[in-house]
């Protein structure tokens, strides 16, 4: 079965190419709710880079291991406001009823539309 990913989906930020989560055995719940934990709606890219990279928010022992789990984080999840599936996620985080486990389960739902074929990207 061939499946096609249509030109009009490029604006809801998926591309094409890429790695994503089901190759490469993981999927990040724990450092994703740790990072959206200490962000807010209004967080930038740069400000999750932030949190990760210099504030340690993800208790990563060295500095190579904060930029993979950033660069991990940001190709499965996106991290970023303009992606439309990402501020889904992080809209549903912020309100107040939500649960871990449904917050979860929206991020596995992200995370699989971003694998494989699909990796989210905000220029698109």
């Amino acid at each position: 079965m061939t499946f096609t990913i249509p030109e009009s989906a490029n604006q809801y930020g998926f591309i094409t190419s890429g790695m994503g989560a089901h190759t490469g055995r993981t999927i990040m719940f724990r450092d994703l709710y740790a990072l959206l934990g200490v962000g807010s709606s209004e967080s930038s890219l740069e400000d999750y880079r932030n949190s990760i990279l210099t504030e340690n928010v993800l208790l990563k022992p060295t500095e190579s291991a904060r930029n993979e789990a950033f660069r991990r984080l940001k190709q499965l999840y996106g991290l970023d406001q303009r992606i439309t599936v990402f501020r889904s996620l992080r809209m549903l985080w912020d309100q107040a009823e939500i649960t871990t486990t449904s917050t979860l389960e929206y991020a596995s739902t992200l995370e699989t539309a971003c694998d494989g074929q699909l990796c989210c990207d905000p220029g698109r």
